[in-house]
Formats: C-alpha cells, structure tokens, sequence
C-alpha cells in the first residue's frame, strides 16, 4: 500500500458511547473477530465497566479504506447472566459514508435501548438508556 493512502491515528474508527441507563455496562470487543484488538480510551483492554452517567471511547487502528465491518463489540448488563448481552458490528455506512452500527443482535433478554448520534464519516454517539 502506499503510504500516502494509509490512514493514520486521526482517522481510525471512534464511538463513544455514553452509560444514561440506572445500571453498569461491561464492553468488550467481539470475540469471533479474533484479529481485532479493541482500543478503550486509547488503551487496550477487555471487559471495561462503564458505570451509570459514564462515557468510553471505543476504536481500533484500521489501515485500509473504511466498510461497513471496522469493529465488533459486545455489551453486557453488570451483574448480569453473561448470555444476555448485546453484539454489535460497526462500520461505514455505504449509502450515507457516515459511521454507525451495521448490525446489531441482542442474546436473550433485551436489557437497553441504543441510540445513534452525530453519525459522521470516521465517528459517531451510541447512547444507551434504560427501556
């Protein structure tokens, strides 16, 4: 690849995603994208709480042109049955060009309801509140 069609830091994919529910959520990348380290606030980690009225910073260092597959996320509800959780594929939109959630499969029960924001090319709010 040329280097000058890489992408650098400044335009790997970033949601932020704000807890407004009344409980924790545990987020944690996909585990069936085996190859995918998921950044939290710029720093790799598993299985983050982000407790109620808190806000993360999700990306992963991408190095190709942007799709509709950039990053896999898992939800749980804290203190919950780990089979009730929320998988998430994120990636560019090929109609609009703006980032947000491909798809998006609950497991079990259903626990919160998400909203998109600001939905732009590289980033975009995910806004989880209670049902």
């Amino acid at each position: 690849m040329n280097e000058d069609k890489k992408f650098n830091k400044n335009n790997w994919p970033q949601v932020t995603v704000q807890n407004k529910t009344s409980f924790g959520i545990v987020i944690d990348g996909d585990p069936n994208w085996d190859d995918q380290r998921l950044l939290i606030n710029g720093k790799y980690k598993q299985n983050i709480l982000l407790k109620e009225g808190e806000f993360a910073i999700l990306s992963v260092k991408w190095d190709a042109e942007p799709d509709e597959l950039m990053m896999g996320v898992e939800y749980t509800k804290a203190g919950s049955n780990s089979a009730e959780g929320l998988q998430q594929e994120i990636g560019q939109n090929s109609e609009t060009g703006n980032l947000g959630v491909s798809d998006s499969n609950w497991w079990a029960k259903k626990w919160a309801k998400f909203t998109q924001l600001d939905q732009n090319p590289l980033s975009f709010t995910l806004v989880f509140e209670d049902i």
